[in-house]
């Protein structure tokens, strides 16, 4: 398990991840985006936007995906709220963490 940061354009989250995930976010990524645009159980996380399909999510909804669909056995765990903070300015220990701003 790894550290992750995780932020919506808001505080940056840590968590910690299986190791694939926090080397490869942007892998994971996509197939949270594809489950949202095709799950039924995504339906919650899509908004009609005029004739346009929208999506309306966080990363707590991108680690609940984790949780459920990809890793139930190795689940992401929430470590520390950094706040709504520069990544020059991360605390020493989570400096060198991969990062991944939705």
């Amino acid at each position: 398990m790894k550290h992750l940061i995780l932020s919506a354009d808001g505080d940056r989250l840590v968590y910690l991840v299986p190791d694939d995930v926090a080397d490869h976010p942007e892998k994971y990524v996509d197939l949270f985006y594809n489950w949202m645009k095709e799950s039924r159980q995504a339906k919650h996380l899509r908004r009609r936007m005029g004739s346009q399909i929208g999506y309306c999510f966080n990363e707590q909804d991108f680690v609940a995906w984790l949780n459920h669909h990809e890793f139930r056995d190795t689940p992401c765990v929430f470590v520390a709220n950094l706040g709504l903070i520069n990544p020059r300015n991360f605390p020493e220990e989570y400096r060198d963490c991969p990062c991944f701003n939705f």
